[in-house]
């Protein structure tokens, strides 16, 4: 085809990691999507659906560190703003979406720049004007590269910050937003048909001159500090000793009115006892592992699982592990298997036959029943594999853990890591496994949950387009919906069987 003009570049950005770049073919940005920029300019967002204004794709400046960008002082404006975003990157088709599947169409995040002349958009805004003038112009969104969601999952909490020669002058948290990326998509989409290219932006706070910006959740190379708020769950949710009390009385109520077999041994471990609490007319058997880190916690506090799956005929066992430092995280992985192999020979002696097995663990016992989806059951001499796998709250990347505090007892370096990382190893059976986790998660656990979610596409339970992100519900509150038989983490747990 040819052109009666010379033909521009198409407007792209730069992918972390890859040669390739993300052609761009809209932008879309969200105003007033943090309530103190909303009052500075005016507004209560807190009672308003997003609204939404554009910029062409031709004002992008692609930045890469440690590349500075360079952009110049555009025309009629005494008032030259900026903002600090996620950028959203959208790789595939969709329209009027449902919140809980837009995630679906993203194909990574960068962090970006929304630059402003402030002037003319409030001299726009008083005259009852669309804001072209004031947002739209060359140069009006400098973005830095894109990290796929394979990568980096989607962050819906963590600092997000803006460096000026060398002094922070804008941070807050992506958990402060009105709108999350989800439901800004919703509302677009109402719109526009999203098409790949399209990068809905969503708007940060303060004005001024900008040189440096970083969104932690968003990085491949984590630091420190970031990890440690990330992964130190009894710092970053206070509330956790309410919630390891309300674990234990439910589950001491649940021994006094459940049938039991109490401490039975499965291997040669101090630790290695479970309790099963058969159901009158079993139909399958789950076998739950409690969390803890893979260094605290015991199975006599998780026996609040057992209630709501013993109504609907599915036995129930609850083991215990050796703990680190005194044993590896891999060590325990054997250990659930002879869970596993001892609960198929043995369960139907005291009435828990485990012929249709689902394993399901939270937080470290999350990370567990995935390690023995990806086991080779055959090879262990097993007649058959799993039936299915709940994983609540899992780490499937260890290597982060290399970094926080804790890593005293649980001695991982990054090879060691890697070797018990499920997204570095791949399922046996294509098993339906549940991916849950609390909606007010850190961001780095949402990121888990999405992480293996997407290496192992084999293992989507039917009608699943996603993990389960359980609304008002952090680390520790979330398992407690696998007591309640009205919750929604029951109802899909019982869809396995």
């Amino acid at each position: 085809m040819s052109y009666i003009i010379p033909v521009w570049d198409l407007p792209s950005i730069p992918v972390a990691g890859r040669s390739e770049r993300f052609p761009v073919r809209h932008i879309y940005c969200v105003g007033r999507n943090y309530s103190e920029h909303a009052k500075e300019m005016g507004g209560d967002a807190s009672k308003e659906p997003p609204f939404f204004f554009t910029k062409p794709a031709d004002a992008i400046v692609p930045v890469v560190d440690p590349d500075v960008g360079s952009v110049r002082y555009p025309a009629a404006t005494k008032n030259y703003q900026y903002e600090l975003e996620l950028v959203a990157a959208v790789g595939a088709s969709g329209a009027n979406l449902a919140p809980e599947r837009a995630n679906e169409i993203i194909y990574g995040y960068a962090v970006g720049l929304d630059m402003t002349r402030r002037d003319l958009q409030i001299d726009m805004r008083e005259k009852k004007r669309p804001w072209d003038l004031g947002k739209s112009f060359a140069e009006a969104a400098p973005i830095g590269p894109v990290h796929p969601v394979a990568q980096v999952g989607h962050p819906n909490r963590g600092r997000i910050a803006l460096d000026v020669n060398g002094e922070t002058r804008q941070q807050g948290d992506l958990a402060a937003m009105i709108w999350d990326v989800p439901h800004v998509l919703h509302f677009l989409s109402q719109y526009y048909e999203l098409l790949p290219g399209r990068s809905p932006g969503r708007a940060h706070r303060r004005p001024g001159r900008a040189q440096r910006s970083h969104c932690a959740a968003a990085m491949s190379a984590l630091p420190a500090e970031f990890v440690e708020r990330e992964y130190n769950l009894r710092a970053a949710f206070p509330d956790h000793p309410q919630w390891f009390a309300r674990w234990a009385a439910d589950s001491e109520t649940a021994r006094a009115r459940l049938e039991s077999c109490l401490n039975l041994r499965y291997g040669s471990g101090p630790r290695q006892t479970v309790d099963l609490f058969p159901a009158a007319q079993p139909r399958g058997a789950l076998l739950f592992i409690h969390g803890g880190y893979w260094r605290a916690l015991d199975k006599s506090d998780h026996a609040f699982v057992a209630p709501p799956l013993i109504a609907q005929d599915i036995g129930v066992a609850v083991i215990n592990y050796d703990l680190c430092p005194d044993v590896s995280i891999a060590h325990i992985v054997d250990e659930c298997r002879e869970g596993v192999a001892w609960l198929r020979r043995e369960g139907t002696r005291y009435g828990v036959p485990a012929e249709r097995l689902v394993v399901s663990g939270h937080s470290a016992g999350g990370h567990l029943a995935a390690m023995l989806v990806a086991t080779d059951w055959s090879a262990l001499g097993s007649p058959s594999g799993l039936a299915g796998a709940v994983a609540i709250s899992g780490v499937f990347d260890l290597e982060p853990l290399v970094q926080v505090s804790f890593n005293t007892d649980l001695k991982l370096d990054r090879s060691r890591a890697r070797a018990v990382s499920p997204i570095h190893l791949r399922p046996r059976r294509s098993v339906p496994m549940l991916f849950a986790a609390g909606a007010d998660e850190t961001s780095e656990f949402i990121r888990q949950s999405w992480l293996l979610w997407e290496r192992w596409p084999e293992c989507h339970p039917h009608g699943r387009h996603g993990p389960l992100f359980v609304p008002e519900r952090h680390h520790f509150s979330v398992v407690s919906d696998l007591g309640d038989p009205a919750s929604e983490l029951v109802r899909q747990t019982l869809a396995m069987f």
